[in-house]
């Protein structure tokens, strides 16, 4: 296993990534959370420079900051923070990156110190990829195992 962490990442990266811009309403988040099985979305400018990452957790720890009492104000207050909360509202800025030319066994060794499950992968400071502890995951045990008898 060990010669396997000096394969490079973008062997296993997602490259296919769908990213947000600073300006994208919680809404647009929701419904990107709600539409795909993903768990992060980057956030980039025009053109494509890494500018934060919205994990599932920063999405949720903003609808835990509503209120969850039923009134009808309550409600429309409710609504008009869902209207106009940002992603760089709540965006982690500054992520960890890597290259694609950087080893698997650095990217396990991040995600092992690390709180985090998903590190972008830039090249020249644009988004070019997107690794997980997912992708990690489905790497390592990508090869059917056979329990002896």
């Amino acid at each position: 296993m060990y010669n396997e962490t000096i394969i490079s990442i973008s062997t296993i990266m997602s490259t296919n990534i769908i990213t947000i811009r600073p300006t994208s309403l919680l809404r647009e988040i929701h419904e990107i959370f709600t539409s795909h099985r993903i768990h992060h979305i980057p956030v980039t400018d025009e053109e494509q420079k890494l500018l934060g990452i919205v994990s599932y957790s920063d999405y949720a720890k903003a609808l835990d900051s509503f209120t969850a009492l039923g009134s009808s104000k309550i409600e429309v207050h409710n609504q008009k923070n869902f209207d106009a909360l940002m992603a760089k509202d709540i965006m982690s800025k500054n992520p960890i990156v890597l290259s694609p030319k950087d080893k698997i066994g650095t990217a396990a060794g991040i995600f092992k110190e690390n709180l985090f499950h998903a590190i972008p992968i830039t090249e020249n400071e644009k988004l070019v990829g997107l690794i997980t502890t997912f992708d990690l995951l489905t790497y390592a045990f990508r090869r059917p195992a056979f329990v002896e008898k």
